[in-house]
């Protein structure tokens, strides 16, 4: 492009260091950390597993990052978090929960001095992770984004 950036798309399962690591020595300059799954409970059938399961694509690899990539050497790192964790969602305490732990990590560093934002996304349509919910989204204010609108953000 005119500036003289790449851009390079590199999936890897961040929950396992093993996989992380193989970012390391890449010469990334930043990296927009979108990890996330969903293991949707009332709040009395969460689990020790259930948390696990959704705090490994979100906290364990924001710090399999941290660990592999060195965070200073980073220009700038864009995580993808969720309104979730600020507004909460039914069902969804683990997830909430961990984005609110993602979203504390990226102030920590912030206040270190990186270049590190955490995003607190809003629902997108065609395929998100709460296109299920749509309707009751809708009914709380928050309308869904299309893929275009989200990548143009």
């Amino acid at each position: 492009n005119d500036c003289g950036a790449s851009l390079s798309i590199l999936r890897c399962d961040v929950s396992r260091a093993e996989e992380s690591d193989l970012l390391c020595g890449l010469g990334l300059q930043g990296v927009m950390h979108a990890g996330g799954v969903l293991a949707d409970s009332v709040l009395n059938n969460q689990t020790a597993s259930s948390v696990r399961c959704v705090f490994a694509p979100k906290v364990v690899g924001a710090q399999h990052l941290e660990r592999a990539l060195g965070m200073e050497a980073l220009q700038m790192q864009v995580l993808f978090s969720s309104v979730a964790a600020l507004l909460g969602s039914a069902g969804q305490a683990n997830y909430a929960a961990a984005n609110a732990v993602l979203d504390a990590q990226a102030h920590s560093w912030q206040t270190a001095g990186l270049g590190v934002v955490s995003v607190q996304w809003g629902p997108w349509s065609s395929g998100g992770m709460a296109v299920k919910h749509a309707r009751r989204m809708e009914q709380m204010g928050l309308y869904m984004l299309s893929p275009q609108e989200g990548l143009s953000a």
